[in-house]
């Protein structure tokens, strides 16, 4: 079978943009709508027009196709979308959310308290514009509207992987088996440190995904150091996911400046805090181009690259969605923080918190790292990856962990094409099988008990209740719901009061 790269690279930018521009046309005054719709979509096909890479056919064996086929449906199905297998508790929410922008009239304001919906919504919006367009708006048609929202997250998930299979210039079965086996199972090798922090009292460590072995807070200052395994982020998190992975991908087979803007702030709506860890890639890696253009007094190129009408482009995204964010009350969450961005205080550095963070960064990441590290010691992207993996756990937004546990999905998920791309180059090379090959299959096989034991434990669940329609949905909706309801934990991440008078409301929202 043929696949036209062009169609590819077409087909994952359109992924991430057609939600932005339903998104657009539909919560937005009509002038604004059609004026920031037009200038995305040149944006759009500007970015498709200047592509840096040469457009080869990519063939793969209908033996293989149907192989990604089915292994990435099991593994979509197994991981809860749509509440067909057993989901975790996180969805209770979620499914709140895709309910509500089926039920209610778009932006969303709820008649029964006056709140509006803001939240990173936009993995939910082609499905539930679908679902409304086929008037799949009451609870008795919800099961329908949740096949479009698995189907919706299939789509996104095949695409990433027909992009790492054109990304590594081969549709061979070789290939294609170290992409898929790679990509289910990565994850840390939680299984070593549940071992040692188990003995020391400190957690009841469970393989099961939400008893990572650094789940413990002591002497009231937190732990939580955890990067999630891909398939916990389509499990707890994927509306905050296959936007960011499909973005590292794009950035990795085409490394232009004059796209960089366009390609983060697709991502922005989606995930803001993903969307920072892949800023920050971007931002770095185009500081020695520029510096290099800089010497040799190119202004104009380095004005035309920074300044090309796609990058310009994106700002329509950045605008609208600035102020539609901002609306969000979860920044309350943190006031009860000092300020401070820090995770924890410096003066929290003791023995043991070093001692943790580093065989945090040893089993999560460090491993796989050090294993590959003298075949990549000089590239500077690597140097960037690995740099921000061992900086991110310093930081904080809001009460939780979650500057560590999403800001760290794009540079986390590049570490992962890197040790696929090592094990892809190394087995053609004939009778190679070295030290460092053998360390990463250890180490992949470790990991492989992540995604295991959360699919086992789904099972488990599924062989008590005698159902595997195990769809968490407590939560219902919002519209009945305040923004600080005692019963009900997280509603100020998902709701906005007074919306009237925020800006997004006054001046862009028809």
């Amino acid at each position: 079978m043929t696949i036209k790269k062009r169609h590819l690279i077409a087909a994952a930018y359109l992924y991430m943009v057609l939600p932005i521009l339903i998104f657009f046309l539909t919560w937005l005054k009509i002038p604004l709508a059609l004026l920031f719709t037009g200038v995305l979509l040149c944006g759009f096909f500007m970015t498709l027009k200047s592509y840096g890479c040469n457009f080869d056919d990519i063939y793969i064996s209908l033996q293989n196709i149907l192989k990604i086929v089915v292994v990435v449906f099991l593994f979509v199905y197994l991981s809860g979308q749509g509440g067909f297998f057993f989901q975790y508790h996180d969805n209770h929410w979620r499914n709140a959310v895709y309910r509500d922008l089926i039920q209610f009239d778009w932006p969303v304001i709820y008649p029964e308290t006056g709140n509006a919906l803001v939240y990173y919504i936009m993995h939910w919006i082609f499905p539930a514009y679908l679902s409304k367009l086929f008037s799949l708006t009451g609870e008795s048609t919800f099961w329908i509207a949740r096949i479009l929202l698995f189907a919706w997250t299939y789509l996104g998930v095949l695409i990433v992987i027909i992009l790492l299979v054109n990304y590594f210039g081969s549709g061979k079965s070789g290939n294609i088996n170290i992409i898929l086996a790679v990509f289910m199972g990565w994850s840390g090798i939680n299984v070593l440190g549940g071992i040692i922090y188990n003995a020391l009292g400190l957690t009841d460590f469970s393989l099961n995904t939400y008893l990572w072995w650094t789940n413990f807070s002591l002497d009231n200052q937190p732990y939580a150091y955890m990067y999630r395994s891909n398939m916990d982020q389509l499990a707890s998190t994927y509306n905050q996911t296959i936007a960011p992975w499909i973005a590292a991908i794009l950035f990795l087979d085409s490394r232009k400046i004059s796209d960089f803007a366009f390609l983060g702030l697709c991502v922005l709506p989606y995930a803001p805090l993903p969307f920072l860890g892949l800023f920050m890639i971007l931002v770095i890696y185009a500081i020695p181009e520029l510096l290099q253009k800089g010497k040799k007094h190119e202004y104009k190129e380095i004005f035309k690259s920074i300044f090309s009408f796609q990058n310009v482009s994106a700002l329509t995204i950045l605008v609208v969605f600035f102020f539609y964010f901002k609306c969000n009350v979860a920044y309350a969450a943190g006031e009860k923080l000092s300020g401070s961005i820090l995770y924890v205080p410096l003066s929290q550095y003791g023995v043991f918190r070093i001692f943790t963070l580093l065989l945090f960064y040893v089993l999560f990441f460090g491993a796989y790292a050090l294993l590959i590290y003298k075949h990549y010691c000089k590239n500077y992207l690597f140097k960037i990856v690995v740099g921000l993996l061992i900086i991110i756990p310093f930081f904080r937004i809001g009460v939780l962990a979650d500057f560590c546990w999403n800001v760290s999905v794009v540079p986390y998920f590049i570490l992962m094409i890197f040790v696929m791309e090592y094990l892809i180059y190394y087995s053609d090379i004939k009778n190679c099988i070295t030290k460092q090959m053998l360390g990463l299959c250890m180490c992949l096989t470790l990991s492989y008990l992540n995604p295991i034991s959360q699919v086992a434990f789904g099972m488990k669940i599924a062989l008590q209740e005698k159902t595997v329609l195990l769809m968490t949905d407590n939560v219902k909706t919002f519209s009945n719901k305040d923004v600080y309801d005692v019963n009900v934990e997280y509603t100020y991440n998902f709701l906005t009061p007074d919306p009237d008078k925020q800006i997004f409301y006054k001046y862009f929202a028809k």
